[in-house]
């Protein structure tokens, strides 16, 4: 059984003339609760009480017009991507256990919307973001070389910011709305011999698209429907691959982050921005 979870944590920020918040979107993972205050990003780790602006959140340094992205490798870092001011890519890495943050390293680049990555267990690690063209461009880093490879173009026609997501080692799936509103998926699998084609999944988004996975053979899809309403596609290689599209309600609005923790385990979170009074 699938359990889905919307655990909020509320970070105010004091910007005149408006207060800004965002909910806490990845609670959890491996100790440590990041979240996005537009547009400073906070990262808080494990162990430090309740979450206060004040004390125990620790300031990420990098202004950004829209969300993060990590990719959490084991030993308790975590690689934050993140567009700065100018819209190129930054990428910085955060211990998650002592809270210590690397400076930042310019990935360059100039992007409209927010980044997508993933990492596998040998230390390997792909950024993904929408170009400006809308074409679909990754930058890999190579931990054999200790350095990130140039920026290569994926293709694709995308309408939304990328999201992607790997079920382990030598395994990689990349999704993003198309032109006419429709899931497209890319994959990359290493022992088919890299990128395969970009392939039409069925649905009508009304924003782009979310995904986790909690394990080989498995990949749950979420996006917004005409409606509004949250819409499930989920991936189960054991039952002959995709299922069909399933409607879990909630209200209109942005998608949320899916984030699944352990086998069996989903959980959700979505941003909200407060416009408060002085």
């Amino acid at each position: 059984m699938i359990r889905a979870s919307l655990r909020p944590s509320r970070i105010p920020l004091q910007e005149s003339p408006v207060r800004k918040s965002m909910l806490s979107w990845a609670a959890g993972v491996c100790g440590l609760t990041l979240c996005v205050v537009m547009p400073v990003s906070f990262a808080q780790a494990p162990g430090e009480g309740p979450p206060s602006p004040d004390t125990c959140w620790k300031p990420l340094h990098v202004r950004s017009p829209q969300a993060l992205a990590v990719s959490v490798k084991a030993g308790g870092h975590l690689d934050v991507f993140l567009r700065d001011a100018r819209n190129g890519l930054v990428h910085r890495v955060l211990d998650a256990k002592t809270g210590a943050l690397q400076p930042p390293q310019s990935l360059g680049g100039t992007f409209g919307q927010e980044p997508a990555a993933v990492s596998w267990p040998d230390g390997r690690m792909e950024v993904f973001v929408r170009h400006t063209n809308n074409t679909l461009w990754h930058r890999p880093f190579e931990p054999g070389s200790a350095r990130w490879l140039p920026w290569k173009p994926l293709g694709g026609a995308l309408t939304s910011e990328p999201a992607a997501v790997s079920w382990g080692e030598g395994r990689i799936d990349v999704f993003g709305r198309g032109i006419e509103n429709g899931l497209w998926q890319l994959t990359f699998d290493e022992a088919q011999g890299g990128w395969g084609k970009w392939q039409a999944r069925a649905g009508v988004l009304t924003s782009g698209p979310t995904v986790s996975s909690w394990g080989p053979g498995r990949l749950d899809v979420f996006a917004r429907g005409a409606q509004g309403t949250l819409w499930h596609l989920p991936f189960e290689a054991h039952r002959g691959g995709w299922q069909p599209w399933e409607p879990w309600g909630g209200a209109p609005g942005a998608p949320p982050v899916a984030v699944s923790p352990a086998s069996g385990r989903i959980d959700l979170a979505r941003e909200q921005i407060e416009l408060l009074p002085r």
